[in-house]
């Protein structure tokens, strides 16, 4: 169990899904090691409003994360030029977070900050829609490194009119006393309803929010911390069943000595997959993702990762709001769906049983 502070402070969470597909990636570039039949990431894009209502009925809205722009093809060459040179890549906004928020009736007026949870193209948006009254957050190092974006700073991955005529905050982790679950922590509002987490590793500034939902439940935007849920479970601490009821799914149950069999860990209490090569730090990367599963593995916390298109179809999205998760049992209705990405090696395993080579 993670320990968070008490606080009887919450917010409201809304899962935005801004339409936008993410597919045809090599596996290999997320994930390691290889499972046969898991050849390519599929994937879809969350953001996350978070509305903070004061004693005196102030609300006060955040966004976490962008998603991706409409016109992703206009951003710095440096990015569109490397995402265009992965092979098969499929990267297709449908419109800006901003339309999104507006037909569901919120006020772009109304967003006081955007927070990046880190620089890529599919998280950092359009800024550029939202007035200057809303700040950009970064995590640490993005102004040092990238200020002022391109054109002005050629190689940088973000725009100048990302950064315009607006106030950029950097968030600094170095004088916090404040860890939560093992990573260092920013209390946003100061009530302890909404935090900002460091989470180093994938790349320069990634930092993850952890929303109060209720006073004794969570939510945990864990960005791209891990892009595949097998990257953060099973663990020893929140194991395989011994059967798992998983739609689509053959066998259904799914016995979990059939999994132990055909994940490279070779048993039921150990993640089936790790961090691909992509991540700018590993060792960063993989003491982050160590830190999340523990949040994963507390029944109380609710992850959702930027790019996870296995909770689509069980949580509800923008603009219903996402708090009541554990009682609508989310968490569970949704922990082992990603086992769906490796029907092919089950079938190689149940084949091999069945002819005694296993």
């Amino acid at each position: 169990m993670v320990i968070i502070p008490k606080s009887l402070n919450t917010v409201d969470v809304s899962i935005i899904d801004t339409g936008c597909r993410i597919g045809g990636i090599p596996a290999a570039i997320f994930t390691n090691p290889q499972i046969p039949g898991f050849t390519t990431f599929e994937g879809i894009s969350y953001v996350f409003l978070v509305s903070h209502t004061d004693s005196e009925g102030k609300v006060r809205r955040v966004l976490f994360d962008l998603g991706t722009r409409k016109d992703w093809e206009n951003m710095s060459p440096h990015v569109v030029q490397g995402t265009k040179a992965v092979e098969g890549a499929i990267l297709e906004p449908v419109e800006n977070v901003v339309d999104i928020l507006e037909r569901g009736g919120i006020d772009k007026k109304s967003i006081e900050a955007f927070i990046w949870s880190h620089a890529h193209v599919d998280h950092v948006g359009d800024p550029s829609t939202f007035p200057p009254s809303a700040s950009l957050i970064v995590g640490p190092g993005i102004k040092d490194e990238y200020f002022p974006g391109y054109p002005t700073k050629p190689d940088a991955p973000v725009l100048e009119s990302d950064f315009a005529n607006r106030e950029v905050r950097q968030l600094d982790y170095s004088g916090t006393h404040l860890s939560i679950g093992g990573l260092p922590a920013l209390d946003y509002f100061g009530d302890g309803s909404f935090y900002l987490l460091d989470a180093p590793g994938h790349a320069l500034g990634h930092v993850v929010g952890l929303a109060r939902t209720t006073p004794d439940t969570f939510m945990l935007f864990t960005g791209d911390v891990y892009h595949h849920a097998g990257q953060v479970r099973p663990t020893a601490n929140a194991p395989l069943p011994d059967q798992i009821h998983v739609p689509n799914l053959i066998p259904n149950p799914l016995p979990a000595k059939l999994v132990a069999k055909m994940s490279p860990a070779r048993c039921c209490s150990a993640p089936i997959l790790q961090p691909g090569n992509v991540s700018s730090d590993m060792n960063a990367a993989l003491h982050t993702i160590d830190a999340i599963r523990g949040f994963d593995d507390d029944e109380n916390v609710f992850l959702v990762a930027a790019h996870d298109r296995t909770v689509s179809g069980v949580v509800q999205t923008f603009p219903l709001l996402a708090n009541q998760w554990k009682e609508k049992n989310w968490k569970e209705r949704t922990k082992w769906l990603f086992l769906q990405d490796f029907q092919k090696a089950l079938d190689i395993v149940v084949s091999a049983i069945s002819r005694g080579q296993m």
